[in-house]
């Protein structure tokens, strides 16, 4: 503690040593509504935020990202003196801290060190929390009206190089938050609790909050799309930032691109803001291509993701999206209309939700009626696809958690279920409220200690994939490259495959920073965001969220690579039957944005020990491949999919394919006087099978009963009387049958 009773506003007015200690004077504009204890905000006092060697007027504080500043915080008792006991509470910005030093007390040569100090009479006790608040009580007597209390962040007073900023541009905001929701704003915020026995008072204003801008141009990246219609022009997206995936907003110069094509030059200005949409890149050679950006006069320059260039473009394209980010409307920093207008114009992206968490009832309500505008308004079919997301989540304080689970719907009639205090608390809750929608429900950080899933409650209808990676890390299995924070064992994703769940594969964000397709890793966590591939049609809402249905799709940790994975023919997420005598033939291609290290097919079966094992393996030391390997093992029960790993450690996996044997069906019969069903098919012994069953041309088989044992006689027979399909087979047009051995 220190005591420092007859310091002046001049002393600190001084030099600080190394850090920059800003002349800003911003003055907390005081709520004057009654704050409920018969108290009027104005009565408690008033801020100011000050420094020496700028302009006092003017209006907001800057910093580089990650500097070493020092604030001098002055507080002015109002006429509601504070009594002994009573104390200030000062709150930092909480996503501007992203990797900025700790606040503390205790080491005066450390890095964020803060003091606080008087002109009054009274003696004043400081400390810190790790929560990034400052506190300061009032000891031995009063803080009268009109009596100061100093307070520096970043003290360099006694050899603290100062308070480190975060690694994040941007100004400090205010959350449009909902009337009932406790969280607090995002400022520098100011309380005060005037008594030992009184709640804290608190006094904010958006001009109070401070801006962090970008450090010099550090990476250029150029996104373009991976497949490209020979001779059509092509949206592509340059993008400047510093070491910290910041826009370098300010800088104007000229960048060079190059490509099978005849090079061009663009300008990025200041207007451009760091990054700039090219609407005219053609490709005129067919085949594998690259675009080569560089910024004039420096060494720093990029080459684009890779772009397969076709003269006719196969049925279903290959997209890119982010679909787990958040905004301010939870925990996330900027608005939804940030979060759109940066996953098309800044990361080029082709589809994106915003998913924020919906947490109570009111709560729930509010973001819905927030979020549901800003996806009707970016939705650009064609161009840009935007789909009705929330996240299903609950804080490690409920009694009853089931894991964070994220909901996506095919149109805009869908609502946000609230995760808690509501009819949605138990995961069996929220997939019988989702039964009658288009919804796909998506489980996500799976293995993170702070929210293990509970695998067990799956509904094979809704659930129909899992993110495997984002910032938390990977939950492919125990022990991987890339783990989750205290990552749990037995709630990874390979344990649900192993527990028969079908389970497409995805990657996605799950940032905070509102940056989709940010390729550093400065946001909450380590680990840097994760992107979801899909074929699709057309980059259209409705059949994007088809091929995620379909489970036509697989995740990386952030590199466009392109990953195609087949067999016999069947695409990812297929479920295949082959006879029992027939050989998987397995097909991938592979093309990364680096050196492609391995590309490796794994192999699963149902109650398998864990991990799976890696069945075959290509180090081909390029950065493409395509093959074709038969599996010398003869079709089972099981399941495949592809992991890619590239030299620079980026990843990728796709969807698993199921494959399941299947039996030669002898004859097929209908009785006449009920329409009944009859399918006769022989067996082999100690097996049990399945039948499946759909109507028409639909796409997916249905599980009509299962585990039917072999008979002695070698040939078993099933009647479909409309009991276990649901549907009479006299009431469709064509009905298809599909036998298979389960075990």
């Amino acid at each position: 503690m220190k005591d420092v009773k007859d310091m002046s506003r001049r002393t600190f007015m001084g030099s600080v040593g190394k850090g920059v200690l800003f002349s800003l004077v911003v003055s907390y504009v005081m709520l004057t509504a009654s704050t409920g204890t018969g108290i009027l905000a104005s009565e408690l006092g008033a801020i100011n935020i000050s420094g020496t060697d700028h302009d006092p007027r003017i209006e907001g504080i800057q910093a580089v990202a990650q500097e070493e500043v020092s604030w001098l915080l002055e507080y002015v008792a109002g006429s509601q003196e504070i009594q002994p006991g009573g104390r200030i509470r000062i709150k930092l910005d909480r996503f501007h801290e992203s990797r900025s030093s700790q606040i503390q007390t205790s080491n005066p040569a450390g890095l964020g060190y803060v003091t606080a100090s008087t002109d009054g009479s009274c003696t004043l006790r400081c400390w810190t929390d790790s929560l990034k608040l400052v506190h300061i009580q009032i000891l031995d007597l009063p803080l009268r009206e009109g009596e100061k209390v100093f307070v520096v962040i970043g003290d360099t007073s006694q050899g603290s190089k100062g308070y480190r900023v975060g690694a994040n541009s941007g100004r400090a905001i205010v959350a449009p938050l909902a009337e009932d929701w406790s969280f607090s704003p995002r400022i520098f915020q100011v309380a005060i609790a005037k008594a030992p026995s009184s709640n804290y008072i608190v006094l904010e204003d958006d001009s109070a909050s401070f801006e962090v801008i970008s450090a010099g141009p550090s990476c250029l990246e150029l996104f373009v799309p991976s497949m490209a219609r020979r001779g059509e022009p092509q949206r592509a997206v340059i993008r400047l930032t510093d070491k910290f995936g910041n826009l370098v907003e300010s800088f104007a110069g000229f960048v060079a691109l190059s490509s099978s094509d005849p090079g061009v030059v663009t300008a990025l200005t200041p207007q451009d803001c760091g990054h700039k949409v090219l609407d005219d890149v053609v490709f005129n050679t067919l085949g594998l291509q690259t675009v080569r950006a560089s910024v004039c006069g420096t060494s720093i320059w990029a080459e684009s993701n890779p772009v397969e260039c076709f003269s006719t473009m196969p049925d279903n394209v290959l997209f890119w999206g982010d679909l787990h980010g958040h905004t301010q409307l939870s925990d996330g920093r900027q608005t939804p209309d940030e979060l759109f207008v940066y996953s098309r114009d800044i990361s080029n992206l082709d589809f994106q939700a915003s998913t924020d968490h919906t947490y109570h009832p009111p709560r729930a309500r509010w973001v819905e009626d927030q979020t549901k505008p800003k996806v009707e308004e970016y939705n650009q079919p064609g161009v840009f696809s935007t789909i009705l997301a929330c996240e299903w989540s609950q804080f490690e304080s409920s009694p009853d958690r089931y894991g964070h689970r994220n909901v996506y719907y095919r149109s805009m009639n869908g609502f946000f279920p609230a995760s808690y205090f509501g009819d949605y608390d138990h995961a069996d809750e929220l997939f019988a409220a989702l039964e009658n929608y288009q919804a796909i429900v998506v489980p996500h950080h799976a293995s993170w200690v702070n929210h293990p899933m509970l695998w067990e409650y799956h509904s094979p209808k809704l659930q129909r994939l899992a993110e495997i990676y984002s910032i938390h890390g990977l939950s492919e299995y125990q022990g991987n490259v890339r783990p989750v924070s205290g990552q749990v064992e037995g709630h990874n994703v390979q344990d649900a495959l192993a527990m028969g769940h079908k389970l497409g594969i995805i990657c996605s964000s799950d940032s905070h920073l509102t940056r989709p397709g940010l390729t550093t890793s400065f946001d909450i966590k380590n680990y840097r965001a994760g992107l979801v591939a899909v074929y699709a049609e057309e980059n259209s809402r409705e059949a994007i969220w088809d091929a995620l249905y379909r489970r036509h799709c697989y995740g990386t940790t952030g590199e466009r690579i392109i990953l195609d994975f087949k067999i016999n023919g069947s695409v990812m997420g297929s479920e295949l039957a082959l006879k029992t005598d027939t050989h998987p033939e397995l097909y991938v291609k592979a093309i990364g944005t680096d050196i492609l290290d391995t590309v490796e097919i794994v192999k699963g079966y149902i109650g398998r020990v864990l991990p799976f094992p890696t069945v075959h393996q290509v180090s081909p030391g390029t950065n493409a491949l395509e093959f074709t390997w038969t599996d010398p093992a003869p079709s089972s029960d099981c399941f495949y999919y592809v992991r890619v790993t590239q030299a620079d450690g980026e990843m990728a996996w796709s969807s698993p394919i199921w494959v399941s044997p299947s039996m030669r069906i002898r004859n097929i019969t209908r009785d006449k006087s009920t329409g009944d069903v009859t399918i006769r098919w022989g067996c082999l012994p100690h097996r049990l099978y399945s039948v499946y069953y759909k109507d028409g041309m639909e796409d997916s088989w249905h599980l009509a009963q299962t585990d039917i044992p072999s008979s002695v006689s070698g040939e078993i027979e099933w009647t479909d009387d409309g009991t276990l399909t649901g549907t009479h087979p006299s009431a469709v047009p064509t009905r298809l049958y599909n036998v298979r051995a389960d075990g």
